[in-house]
């Protein structure tokens, strides 16, 4: 959709790679603040997607709320089923 050198592969890695990345920084940051945090770790997100897929930061910013999108979807649909995050 944002890319034509998109894969189920590469976005499995970048998601996995951007979430990392967000842990690891957020734990690096937030003793010190908590909502700086928040913005660094998302901005490592955005680069990860924006390195991955060769998109630019706009696009990189429409995959990252696709993803938002998709996770919640998903979220849902467990929960509707009895499998709900308690159990992830």
């Amino acid at each position: 959709m944002f890319s034509s050198k998109a894969s189920l592969g590469k976005a499995m890695l970048a998601t996995f790679v951007g979430i990392l990345i967000f842990l690891i920084l957020d734990r690096l940051i937030s003793p010190f603040s908590h909502f700086i945090a928040l913005i660094v770790g998302f901005i490592a997100v955005l680069w990860v997607f924006k390195t991955i897929f060769d998109v630019g930061w706009l696009s990189s910013l429409g995959i990252a709320i696709v993803a938002f999108i998709i996770t919640l979807i998903i979220l849902v649909i467990l929960a509707a089923i009895g499998l709900g995050l308690s159990l992830l």
